[in-house]
């Protein structure tokens, strides 16, 4: 197949692409582990060879894949390997997004409201249009604000399944409803298998 070809010639750029293109393959397959490695190794050509594109996506689909997989500190890792690259504004607006979910998940309340009024600017300014992962923000947003009915009305609205369950089992985990942030996470990696299915 391409990847036996790619590697078996010094085609860096080729490799780089296969990788990249095959972890976008599995994360289109929902098999969000198998995308990661992917992605992983498209990166460590990426460094290796100092390949000529910009990986910003590629690394923030691998902080997605650390994040939703509660591995904050490798998540950590790769966002302040995308604000390394001195990529165009969208990504920086995607990273900023990034990064505010990470804040949410940790419970960095401070973190999250200067990224989330970062991105808010970014967007009027912009007019940049992402709508799940603004509707994500929007429910991290609102449920800060205290308006947990509009978030969950929202997320219900939104959310993909797996989505709904993952930010529920956070929020759970930093409200410290231990037992209720148990059995929603068993409910989310029920829907993670799902959907690798």
């Amino acid at each position: 197949d391409l990847r036996d070809k790619v590697d078996k010639t010094n085609d860096h750029f080729g490799k780089y692409t296969c990788y990249r293109s095959l972890g976008d393959i599995y994360r289109v397959r929902n098999n969000r582990s198998q995308s990661c490695q992917w992605y992983i190794k498209a990166l460590e050509l990426y460094k290796k060879y100092n390949i000529k594109h910009d990986p910003t996506m590629s690394i923030l689909r691998i902080v997605m894949q650390k994040r939703q997989s509660y591995d904050y500190e490798e998540a950590r890792k790769y966002i302040e390997e995308a604000r390394k690259i001195p990529s165009i504004s969208r990504y920086k607006y995607l990273t900023n997004i990034e990064e505010a979910f990470l804040a949410f998940e940790t419970n960095d309340t401070l973190n999250f409201n200067r990224l989330y009024a970062l991105a808010i600017k970014q967007k009027e300014k912009y007019g940049y249009r992402y709508p799940d992962k603004e509707a994500m923000l929007e429910v991290m947003h609102l449920t800060y604000a205290g308006r947990e009915a509009d978030a969950v009305a929202l997320a219900k609205e939104r959310l993909t399944e797996f989505n709904y369950k993952h930010l529920a089992t956070c929020i759970l985990k930093n409200e410290k409803k231990w037992d209720l942030a148990a059995a929603t996470f068993l409910e989310e990696r029920k829907q993670y298998v799902k959907e690798q299915a």
